[in-house]
């Protein structure tokens, strides 16, 4: 297989209204519930800026549910 095309690097930006948009987040996440909650009005937000669509992610520390 010639895996001379494949990207050796990623990269990954947030637009500037993210910062904003977690400013009123609490430090951590305990449930499930407050993950998806949040995740939903983040892709929400994204689809309005017109920055990426519907979709948003977060990474949360398994035990602490805080938010990395």
């Amino acid at each position: 297989m010639d895996a001379s095309a494949f990207a050796t690097t990623f990269g990954a930006h947030f637009p500037a209204w993210v910062l904003t948009g977690l400013a009123d987040a609490p430090e951590t996440l305990p449930t499930d519930e407050d993950r998806v909650r949040l995740t939903n009005r983040l892709a929400e937000r994204n689809h309005q800026e017109d920055t990426g669509g519907p979709f948003a992610a977060l990474v949360v520390e398994t035990g602490t549910g805080r938010l990395v």
